[in-house]
């Protein structure tokens, strides 16, 4: 799987006076499709992401990368799977 890990400084004001730090990670899990050359990289900012094979959306399972796109599927439209850029 593949994951970036993000940090963040949040500052906030305490109770009692002062301000207080926090720092915070956020690990973000991003789908092996995106690096994909058959992806369609328009719908990174849509609710559905597609590419080739899924043009309708692609399956939640591929994005969360439980199962990768490495054999064909009965669903898929083009016989494709996940091709490195």
């Amino acid at each position: 799987m593949l994951y970036l890990t993000i940090a963040a400084i949040l500052a906030y004001d305490h109770p009692g006076g002062g301000t207080l730090c926090r720092v915070e990670a956020v690990m973000i899990n991003i789908p092996l499709c995106v690096f994909c050359k058959n992806f369609h990289k328009h719908t990174l900012e849509m609710d559905t992401m597609t590419c080739k094979a899924f043009p309708d959306g692609i399956p939640f399972i591929i994005l969360s990368n439980e199962m990768p796109h490495y054999d064909l599927w009965e669903e898929q439209v083009e016989d494709c799977v996940y091709e490195p850029e």
